[in-house]
């Protein structure tokens, strides 16, 4: 990552900042899809994604397909949530679903689908 914007203990690259400002000055809907392979900072960059949209409109329609460390739902899990505060801190702080499917009104996700598609192998 090149030097740019610092967030918290991330330092955002100016990469990553040019993309996200295409991404959130759209007046349109759009999808934005992220892929690569491990440890390349993939859930950090849809994190950001996520907040900086937030911010800019208020809710993101967020699609989880990360079965190993999925921001929402448990690991072995994909959702379909409904995002309106941003996602802080570590993956499991982000997680109030208790059962494979769950809608809460008062949870600031709400997460209309969560279902489990796969095993989770230890570490």
């Amino acid at each position: 990552m090149s030097s740019g914007e610092k967030c918290g203990a991330v330092r955002i690259g100016r990469d990553w900042t040019e993309c996200v400002k295409d991404v959130v000055k759209r007046d349109e809907w759009c999808r934005v899809a992220i892929c690569g392979p491990k440890n390349s900072g993939k859930s950090t960059l849809c994190k950001y994604i996520v907040n900086q949209l937030l911010s800019a409109h208020g809710s993101v329609l967020y699609i989880e397909t990360d079965l190993g460390q999925p921001e929402i739902c448990p690991p072995g899990h994909i959702s379909l949530s409904i995002l309106r505060e941003p996602l802080l801190g570590p993956s499991y702080t982000n997680q109030p679903i208790l059962s494979p499917l769950a809608i809460s009104p008062t949870s600031p996700h709400l997460t209309t689908m969560c279902r489990g598609v796969g095993k989770v192998s230890p570490a």
